[in-house]
């Protein structure tokens, strides 16, 4: 029945089931707390070695489906949809990373031109998806970095 969508979406709204979205919970259980922890530890060893290569190191953060299509399906007093992302943009700050939330950027816009980024039962990227996260990155770049410069075309 999770493969239903609407009785999912039910299930997820009337607290039944989350699934997946355990990142989502305002309050962490002890489990989801030791993975974050983890996450940032091997981000933090990735940054690491990038520094120490002198490579350039820049973090996008892409959210899936239900962040950007349903937070208002969330009880608000179980779940934080910005939460998971909140976290690493709080990280990457600290460690003075340039980053890129997605979600920051979904949020500034219409839920239909949003919708269409994403394939109705695939949790990846339309065409129109990707088109948009290479201008947003493009833009992003060439703002942080001047070494970067937007090319004419496609």
């Amino acid at each position: 029945l999770i493969r239903i969508e609407a009785f999912d979406n039910y299930m997820f709204k009337t607290n039944r089931r989350y699934g997946g979205r355990a990142i989502l919970l305002r309050e962490y259980p002890e489990l989801e707390k030791r993975l974050v922890e983890r996450e940032l530890e091997i981000l933090a060893h990735m940054h690491d070695a990038a520094k120490a290569l002198d490579v350039d190191f820049y973090a996008f953060i892409i959210p899936f489906r239900v962040q950007s299509l349903k937070a208002g399906l969330l009880d608000k007093d179980k779940y934080d949809y910005q939460k998971p992302n909140r976290i690493l943009r709080d990280f990457f700050k600290k460690r003075d990373i340039p980053c890129l939330d997605f979600l920051q950027v979904y949020d500034q816009m219409e839920p239909k031109t949003v919708k269409s980024f994403y394939y109705r039962k695939d949790m990846h990227w339309t065409a129109d998806g990707h088109r948009h996260a290479a201008e947003t990155l493009t833009r992003f770049l060439c703002e942080t970095n001047k070494q970067f410069k937007p090319t004419s075309g496609n």
